[in-house]
């Protein structure tokens, strides 16, 4: 099982030219925390000097800072909408993919995003991911690896894929949907029962005894429902009043007839008035 990334910044852990494992050398070898600092590192030999990178891998580091310096523009959800759809429906079409869905600030109907982030279920991740660059449209391969791939759109819209097993999936499905400031607060309400989470289960800490349910998690309502809470729309994880709403045992999701920024800030359950958070 991969190691867990929690504790590594989340703009390395976004670059495509890096793997979690490259990601964790800088960070604990170099202390570098943020995409700043990781070029002023490329800049002055750091990076080439360490074992296993080179001049070739750093220039390839600041290559892809520079194009996301020179294509940093945002598109609207409504724009990229038809092409999500599309790629999650030849995703889906795999034979040796279980689930498939469109994570990160998509699925959490954000107006806007800057890039796609879409995630499989299959036990045959390379072929997968193999596949995944062969989708038409595509301008420029940027990664391909046993578990992840990171593609450039011709629109200029960077799309990467994520491949997990059929028993990661409810749980990485959680993680790289997001927000930070949601899964913080997962993570401290698990570690109050003594649990801790990742994107890739669900386990007691320091080997304290549990019924351990992770077989029996299939789903991300199964994960909060192991937490004592009701399941959380992908729109309303902020962390602003979400967690609250999901102590009462209803099921909550976001009122559909407001705008998408009204949505991701109200709270219905059945039977009540709408909250703001």
């Amino acid at each position: 099982m991969p190691e867990p990334t929690s504790d590594l910044p989340a703009d390395l852990l976004d670059l495509q030219c890096l793997s979690p494992q490259e990601v964790r050398i800088l960070h604990e070898e170099l202390g570098i925390a943020s995409l700043g600092t990781l070029e002023a590192a490329c800049n002055s030999g750091k990076v080439e000097a360490l074992a296993g990178f080179g001049k070739k891998s750093a220039q390839k580091i600041l290559d892809e800072l520079d194009d996301r310096k020179r294509l940093s523009g945002r598109f609207l959800r409504a724009d990229v909408a038809p092409v999500v759809e599309q790629i999650v429906g030849i995703l889906r079409s795999h034979p040796d993919v279980t689930d498939a869905e469109v994570v990160g600030t998509y699925r959490r109907e954000r107006e806007t995003v800057d890039d796609l982030h879409f995630l499989v279920a299959t036990t045959r991740p390379t072929d997968v991911t193999k596949f995944f660059t062969e989708i038409e449209d595509i301008q420029q391969v940027i990664l391909q690896s046993n578990r992840k791939a990171a593609v450039r759109l011709k629109s200029g819209l960077p799309c990467d894929l994520r491949a997990v097993t059929p028993a990661e999936w409810p749980f990485a499905l959680l993680h790289f949907t997001g927000s930070k400031e949601h899964l913080l607060e997962v993570a401290s309400r698990a570690l109050k029962q003594g649990l801790t989470l990742n994107e890739y289960h669900l386990a007691p800490v320091n080997g304290e005894t549990w019924n351990d349910s992770t077989l029996t998690i299939k789903e991300e309502a199964d994960i909060y429902g192991e937490l004592g809470l009701s399941y959380i729309d992908p729109k309303l994880r902020e962390n602003r009043g979400e967690f609250e709403a999901a102590e009462t045992g209803e099921m909550i999701r976001a009122s559909s007839n407001k705008t998408a920024s009204e949505e991701s800030s109200t709270i219905t359950t059945p039977g009540s008035t709408p909250a703001r958070c």
